[in-house]
């Protein structure tokens, strides 16, 4: 993810080869089917050389020339602002994103060289992810799904997000469709089915950054939510206990009391005895996490909506 080529580097990597081993670029025509002005273009940096490419060069250059284009590889800029977004997002520090929108557009304009034609792509994509992200946690949220979808449209031509299950992703591609997914909080249906993709694929993964436990359990709680507005309390147990599940084996506090919440009310609705002791457990956990303001919100919507007094 986020890797860079230097094309350059690699264009004169392979003209040393070809010159050592005393051929000339209509020789290497003839016994590859490469063409020489393909070949030209690749040994001057200007072109990105294709995967059956190398295969053909490897057989005439006799070495692997894929495994010496990923020495020619390096992790780009872009993972370390990928890494500062998790963290602005974990420590809630929405506003900041702006700042690092601007020192990723300005690396973006000032890198002209072409060895960063394949970053730029996902430059492109990091920009539209950093615009709808800042949306999705503004009063316009439901404006952040053109960004996200903008964004996938770059590495998967034709997407849509009817057909989502058509297509293969990155980890960023995946967080893309996640937050997709959670943009389409007007279309129920389709932005649950996208999330119940997303968290399989999560749950599949091993190793998970601390930001992408994050993810997973945002994903517990917005399908226990979407459950519920779909009238359906069952699953939205399911998701809730799964993400409670999540935290207490990870030792993690986040959501937790918006999960408890979602299981209260799941209960609730369902008519299982100690919906109250959790919903109580979500105020306790809201004011142990320092927002007294956000249990007594609690309480109140408990009151009005559900005529639950706690």
């Amino acid at each position: 993810m986020f890797e860079t080529i230097y094309l350059s580097d690699f264009g004169d990597h392979l003209r040393n080869i070809r010159l050592s081993l005393g051929l000339t670029q209509v020789d290497v025509q003839n016994s590859s089917t490469i063409t020489a002005d393909t070949l030209r273009r690749i040994e001057s940096g200007q072109s990105v050389p294709r995967y059956d490419t190398l295969v053909l060069l490897s057989k005439t250059y006799k070495r692997d020339l894929i495994l010496d284009l990923k020495k020619h590889t390096s992790t780009s800029k872009l993972f370390e602002y990928y890494q500062e977004l998790d963290q602005l997002i974990i420590k809630g520090n929405i506003a900041e994103i702006d700042n690092l929108e601007q020192e990723v557009t300005k690396d973006l304009n000032n890198d002209l060289n072409t060895d960063l034609l394949i970053q730029k792509s996902e430059a492109t994509q990091f920009t539209l992810m950093l615009s709808g992200i800042k949306k999705y946690y503004s009063d316009s949220r439901s404006s952040s799904f053109e960004d996200f979808y903008s964004a996938l449209e770059i590495s998967h031509p034709g997407f849509k997000p009817t057909q989502y299950e058509h297509f293969s992703y990155t980890d960023f591609e995946l967080r893309l469709l996640l937050l997709l997914g959670l943009s389409l909080s007007d279309a129920l249906e389709q932005g649950t089915s996208i999330l119940l993709y997303c968290l399989k694929s999560f749950e599949n993964s091993s190793n998970l950054t601390t930001h992408e436990k994050f993810l997973l359990i945002k994903l517990y709680f917005n399908l226990s939510y979407n459950f519920h507005r779909s009238l359906d309390y069952k699953n939205a147990l399911k998701y809730a206990r799964l993400g409670i599940q999540f935290c207490n084996e990870n030792y993690l506090s986040y959501c937790l009391a918006q999960l408890l919440y979602r299981k209260g009310i799941a209960e609730f609705r369902l008519g299982i005895d100690g919906y109250k002791t959790t919903l109580k457990l979500a105020l306790h956990m809201q004011i142990i996490l320092g927002n007294p303001d956000q249990a007594e919100e609690y309480k109140r919507i408990a009151y009005e909506t559900y005529k639950i007094e706690l």
